[in-house]
């Protein structure tokens, strides 16, 4: 069994969808080898597969694009957006916003 067929078939055992899943496009970001992942070579065409088999599972995702800042701050609004009628985030919540530059 492959690699990405095991995440996958460990991501249909979880049985529960996310609120969102957050997806880092390969782009704008180097390639680090920290033993785990595949090279380099692999990551557009990883990217790809991943939006297919999100959209293909009716799964709520977004890409996070551009610089680590840049990221973050769309991941927090992100899942902010989307969990924001479930939850309310006070100043106590977010206690770290400063230091996160958001």
């Amino acid at each position: 069994m492959s690699r990405v067929t095991f995440v996958w078939r460990a991501a249909d055992a979880h049985g529960a969808p996310y609120v969102l899943y957050l997806l880092t496009d390969h782009a704008g970001i180097p390639w680090e080898d920290d033993g785990l992942r595949l090279g380099d070579e692999t990551r557009a065409a990883m990217t790809q597969r991943f939006e297919e088999v999100l959209s293909a599972r009716g799964l709520p995702w977004m890409k996070v694009t551009g610089s680590q800042k840049e990221r973050l701050h769309q991941a927090v609004e992100g899942i902010r957006s989307n969990v924001e009628h479930d939850f309310r985030f006070g100043p106590d919540d977010l206690h770290d916003r400063e230091a996160i530059n958001l």
